[in-house]
C-alpha cells in the first residue's frame, strides 16, 4: 500500500526529526556516574576506635565488635575500617563470619541508571595459608539477599570470584598484606557482573535465572575464620577495607539506540517520499 507524502511535509518530517533528535541530545541522561554511596571512613562522619555499626548507616549482620573504625593502615586519608578475625561470631558449617554494609535499596530502574558499579580496596594481613579457610570478602546482594557475586582474597594467596550462580567461579593470585581494589559491574540490562582486580578485567558471570530483581540492596564486606583453631590462628589475621564506592550509570546503549531510532524514522520517510512522489 503506497502513502502520499509531499515534499512539504517531507521537508517538515526531517526538521522534525532533527528536532527530536537534538532535544534528545541535550535532554538525555548524561553517561557520568551518580553517586549512590561513597566513604573512605574519615572523620567528622566516622569516629576512629568506634563500630562501623550504627555510624553513617551502616549495619552488622550479626552485631559482633569485628568492624571498627581504625587509624592502623589506611589506604590513603587517616581512617579505614578494621575487621579482626578473633572476634567473629560463630557461624555454622565450621567458621567464624561476620558482615558489615550500608543498606540502600536503591531502585536501578525507577532511576534510569540500569548499570551499578562498587569497588573497594581490601587487604588481608596475616601469615600465608596452605588452605582456603581465612578470607576477606567483597560481595553485593538485591533486596532478597541474594548474591549478584563476591570477591574473597584468601590467606592462601589467591583471589576467588563467584558469579550469582555460584558455580561460576574464576581464581587469581593476590598478595595478602598489601591493598588490591576490588571492583564489580553490574548491569541490569545485560544480566552479567564484571569483575576486575587493580584495574585489570578478570572476567564476566551471567546473573542466574532466578535473580529478577533491580533493587540493588548493598556492597557487603565479610570476614570469615574457621572455628578450629588447628585449621588457622584467626587471632593474626586482620581485613582492612578503605575508599568504599558505589555508582550507577545509564546503559551505555540506551541514548545511541534512541536516536539510532530517530534517524531511521527520517529514513524511512525519505525512502516513502522518493517512491510516492513523481
Amino acid at each position: 500500500m503506497f502513502h502520499e507524502v509531499s515534499r512539504g511535509s517531507m521537508g517538515r518530517a526531517l526538521r522534525f526529526g532533527t528536532v527530536i533528535g537534538s532535544g534528545a541530545l541535550f535532554c538525555a541522561p548524561t553517561t557520568h556516574a551518580t553517586t549512590i554511596y561513597a566513604t573512605g571512613f574519615e572523620a567528622p562522619v566516622f569516629t576512629a576506635g568506634q563500630l562501623i555499626a550504627g555510624q553513617d548507616g551502616w549495619t552488622s549482620r550479626f552485631g559482633s565488635p569485628t568492624g571498627t573504625v581504625s587509624t592502623n593502615n589506611p589506604h590513603s586519608g587517616l581512617q579505614d575500617l578494621e575487621l579482626r578475625f578473633d572476634q567473629l561470631p560463630i557461624f555454622g558449617f565450621g567458621f567464624n563470619l561476620d558482615t558489615v554494609r550500608p543498606l540502600l535499596a536503591y531502585d536501578v530502574v525507577g532511576n534510569g541508571t540500569p548499570v551499578v558499579n562498587l569497588s573497594v580496596q581490601a587487604r588481608l594481613d596475616g601469615p600465608l595459608l596452605g588452605l582456603d579457610v581465612v578470607e576477606a570478602i567483597f560481595s553485593a546482594i538485591d533486596s532478597d539477599f541474594n548474591s549478584f557475586g563476591e570477591m574473597q582474597i584468601s590467606a592462601d594467596g589467591h583471589l576467588y570470584v563467584y558469579g550469582s550462580r555460584f558455580v561460576d567461579a574464576l581464581v587469581a593470585d593476590v598478595t595478602l598484606g598489601v591493598y588490591h581494589t576490588l571492583a564489580m559491574s553490574i548491569d541490569f540490562v545485560n544480566r552479567a557482573t564484571s569483575f576486575s582486580i587493580d584495574g585489570t578485567s578478570l572476567v564476566t558471570f551471567a546473573f542466574d535465572d532466578a535473580l529478577q530483581s533491580t533493587i540493588f540492596q548493598a556492597g557487603s564486606l565479610h570476614a570469615a575464620a574457621p572455628t578450629d583453631p588447628a585449621l588457622a590462628d584467626a587471632a593474626q589475621y586482620t581485613a582492612y577495607f578503605d575508599n568504599y564506592s558505589i555508582t550507577a550509570v545509564p546503559e551505555p546503549g540506551m541514548w545511541s539506540s534512541l536516536l539510532l531510532g530517530i534517524a531511521l524514522i527520517a529514513s524511512r520517510a525519505h525512502r516513502r517520499e522518493t517512491r510516492d512522489v513523481p
